[in-house]
């Protein structure tokens, strides 16, 4: 089972949680890290208790130590008395963090706050609007960019249920909190990953030249289908910058992919795939 650890307040963060998500293959590579603004000025008035500089210091710890962390935030937009230089750090944080998720919003005044006790809710609606746009499209940009990195490198996906789109492809939450969706078809069950290991690659090597799963393929026996709750090995091929397109390759644990170092790997897809499976036999002593 997979613990994903959720809305904490970025003080939440001591090394000693930190190593504990990075040793522990059930507690996965997430952290949500809400920022809220990019300007020290602004979370002053905020009262977040923590400055620019904190929040950058602690983004480089967590990547330090979990280095395939996934990191998603909550941006606000507009805040009273927000200037355009402000809003400007917000913007470059977001381009120096690249998160993987975010959560963007433009600002509206609630009674009873402490904003609403000592502040003014000053930036015109427009202003807020505008602003927003500009933080969602820097967000789209830079997740581009980080998405791209995931691309060959093999993820454990958790199978939530078919996609609302397309009533013929699954679709699952990777370790990181990233949507993947893939064909439904048979999969090799990698119970006994060892005498299915090669099965398994030409399975791959099928699928990676037509970059999607071809169902005319003969899998043999050991193949299996796949469920809601199942956790599946995907391949990511292709990106929007929101989720990913996958090959979906075998059913497999937490423990054995884990063990079978799949997050070290990164494939060409199409290219030069007996790398990839020279390399996880050596390690597994195949």
């Amino acid at each position: 089972m997979r613990i994903r650890f959720v809305s904490p307040h970025p003080k939440d963060f001591p090394i000693e949680l930190l190593k504990l998500i990075s040793e522990r293959p059930n507690i996965c590579n997430q952290v949500h890290l809400p920022a809220q603004s990019g300007n020290t000025k602004v979370l002053e008035r905020m009262r977040r208790g923590y400055s620019r500089e904190a929040y950058l210091d602690l983004v480089n710890t967590i990547r330090e130590i979990i280095p395939d962390v996934s990191l998603s935030t909550d941006i606000i937009t507009g805040f009273c008395g927000e200037t355009e230089e402000e809003h400007q750090d917000t913007l470059s944080l977001m381009k120096i963090v690249k998160f993987d998720m975010a959560y963007m919003f433009a600002y509206s005044m609630r009674e009873k706050t402490h904003a609403h006790r000592n502040y003014i809710d000053d930036v015109p609606r427009d202003v807020k609007i505008r602003r927003l746009n500009e933080i969602i499209n820097s967000f789209h940009e830079n997740a581009k960019i980080r998405y791209s990195q995931f691309i060959g490198k093999p993820q454990l996906v958790l199978i939530e249920g078919y996609s609302k789109r397309d009533s013929q492809r699954l679709k699952g939450i990777s370790d990181g909190g990233h949507k993947i969706h893939f064909d439904d078809s048979k999969v090799i069950d990698c119970i006994d990953v060892k005498n299915n290991i090669d099965l398994m690659m030409k399975h791959l090597e099928n699928s990676s030249k037509r970059n999607r799963f071809n169902n005319s393929f003969d899998i043999s026996q050991k193949a299996t289908n796949m469920k809601s709750g199942d956790y599946v090995l995907v391949i990511p091929i292709s990106t929007t910058g929101c989720s990913f397109d996958a090959i979906p390759l075998a059913k497999m644990s937490i423990a054995q992919f884990n063990n079978g170092k799949f997050n070290e790997y990164n494939i060409n897809i199409g290219d030069n795939l007996q790398v990839f499976i020279d390399k996880y036999k050596n390690v597994n002593k195949i």
